[in-house]
């Protein structure tokens, strides 16, 4: 007689059960046929505590295989959860598709925008392509022309700056011209004054000489 049970497995108090599929008259942990899922009691976290293969058990159970109430158990809950995670999963997959067929539409309207884009450039009248030549070479001119009024202020510019370091060299120089002019003008008077003591030191020297020819004659 074949039966669904679990074997356990894991270390010492850390159980952990395999759902195996084995004849009845073997021991609970030694030999079996198949193993379709397993049981972890103390799984934690984001560990996952059961996990069925669904399509191996409905076959066993379809061929006469009885399975433990336990393990029935944990095979209906199995059946819930993974049927539940497959429409999330599915859920997921539809939205994606979604997403892709949405941005599918959108890469062709664009696609579908710039070709009538490129249709309208090619099929301007000649009218407009002369305006759109006008256009831009009026715009080269006014470019050419703010490039020259650039140029003509910046001429001025170097022009005033030029007269404005020639007003200042011309006053620096006549300030020189008339420190030296100064200068001379005390000199020369320096010197007269010098001069004034020297008559009058010669006169003093002739009313003596004077005086003394008076004394011999007399």
């Amino acid at each position: 007689m074949v039966v669904i049970r679990l074997a356990r497995a894991g270390t010492k108090k850390k159980p952990f059960f395999h759902l195996s599929v084995t004849d009845k008259r073997m021991p609970r942990d030694g030999r079996f046929i198949e193993r379709v899922g397993y049981y972890n009691p103390i799984a934690r976290g984001q560990a996952v505590r059961t996990w069925v293969n669904l399509e191996r058990a409905d076959y066993w159970m379809g061929v006469g295989a009885i399975p433990s109430p336990k393990v029935r158990s944990i095979i209906e809950a199995a059946r819930k959860y993974q049927s539940a995670a497959g429409e999330v999963e599915e859920g997921t997959a539809e939205a994606s598709e979604d997403v892709a067929q949405t941005e599918e539409v959108g890469a062709e309207a664009e696609a579908e925008q710039t070709e009538e884009t490129a249709v309208e450039e090619s099929t301007e009248t000649p009218e407009e392509q002369e305006a759109e030549a006008e256009s831009a070479q009026a715009e080269a001119t006014d470019d050419v022309e703010d490039a020259e009024a650039t140029e003509e202020s910046d001429q001025a510019d170097e022009t005033e700056e030029s007269d404005e370091a020639e007003q200042v060299e011309e006053s620096d120089q006549a300030e020189e011209t008339e420190e030296v002019s100064a200068e001379e003008e005390s000199d020369s008077d320096s010197s007269s004054e010098t001069a004034e003591p020297e008559e009058s030191d010669a006169d003093e020297s002739t009313d003596t000489e004077s005086d003394e020819s008076s004394k011999e004659s007399s």
